[in-house]
């Protein structure tokens, strides 16, 4: 019996085609999320009532089917067009960046490339997308385009010229903005907090062991007339259950930030000692406590070194 008939014979034996998997609270699949390779399969399974729109937390939703066919190696036009059909989101708070259009664009340009953009615009897709939320506030990814581009240039470029914005909004008291969880500083005690600009998006997009294209990058966000010393990264302090001060920063001093605290971020737990390639340069290890946590890049050192060159300047404490 093939895949697509035993699938069809659960379906009449009363097989859940809207079923979740979960791990630790977090949504990994659905069966229209399993299906995207197959458009005979997608269409069985919409046409036997699955949807791909996933309700969360009450405040949002999201399409997992859509976000794994739009993430494949080789996208199928046919398979996304009719989860788009059927609804599929390409916004959502719980993407990176809010925007499955992101994916889509750091994809090979090409042909296909450049049909996969226009078919998710047809269906709402936007760039530096904004989200009222129901208790007030808003979740806003306005400059984060670019920011998730920043490793192709070309990519950067064409998202530009579709109107994706290059600062972020800066003291809105309603705008809700992500940070990233350093640290910690003192073993167990202190975390650093911080969130960078479309300046320091290239540390966490360079993927090839070195800094691609980075000169070229700051030059072109210059032409584009973003200010190298814009106050719009945040920094501060706190413990895990609340963030005790932030204030606002210049790239450079992002970047110093950084470099004082000595870690990368916390993300992955590391039990012993070994090299750890996250900013595309190996680094040490150091150990504390218990823990062990990478030494800051050189990488980071040189994109310092880039910004100064292009006029990029620490101001006194404020």
């Amino acid at each position: 019996m093939s895949w697509f008939h035993g699938v069809k014979l659960c379906i009449t034996r009363g097989w859940d085609v809207n079923m979740i998997h979960m791990k630790k609270g977090s949504i990994i699949k659905t069966p229209l999320a399993t299906a995207v390779h197959s458009a005979a399969m997608v269409t069985l399974l919409l046409e036997r009532g699955a949807t791909d729109v996933i309700h969360l937390d009450g405040i949002a939703e999201f399409s997992p089917a859509l976000v794994h066919a739009i993430g494949t190696s080789n996208p199928n036009e046919e398979v996304i067009q009719l989860l788009l059909q059927h609804g599929s989101l390409v916004n959502s708070p719980y993407y990176t960046g809010g925007t499955l259009l992101l994916p889509a664009y750091a994809l090979t340009s090409s042909e296909k490339h450049e049909l996969l953009i226009k078919l998710l615009y047809d269906y709402g897709g936007r760039l530096d997308p904004i989200f009222p939320r129901p208790d007030g506030l808003i979740d806003t990814f306005v400059g984060e385009s670019v920011e998730f581009l920043a490793s192709s240039l070309e990519s950067v470029k064409q998202a530009v010229a579709h109107g994706a914005k290059i600062k972020r909004p800066v003291e809105k008291d309603h705008f809700v903005r992500t940070l990233i969880k350093w640290g910690p500083v003192d073993y167990g005690c202190v975390w650093n907090y911080s969130s960078g600009n479309v300046f320091c998006a290239k540390t966490y997009r360079s993927q090839t062991g070195g800094l691609v294209n980075y000169d070229d990058y700051i030059s072109f966000l210059k032409d584009q007339g973003a200010d190298i010393n814009a106050l719009d990264c945040i920094i501060g302090y706190g413990n895990s259950e609340e963030i005790l001060h932030l204030e606002y920063c210049t790239a450079l001093e992002y970047f110093d930030f950084i470099r004082s605290s000595n870690v990368i971020p916390d993300r992955w737990p590391i039990t012993s000692e070994e090299e750890i390639p996250l900013f595309g340069y190996p680094q040490e290890a150091v150990k504390k406590g218990d823990r062990y946590f990478g030494r800051v890049p050189r990488e980071i050192e040189d994109m310092a070194s880039i910004l100064k060159k292009h006029g990029a300047v620490s101001f006194p404490l404020r």
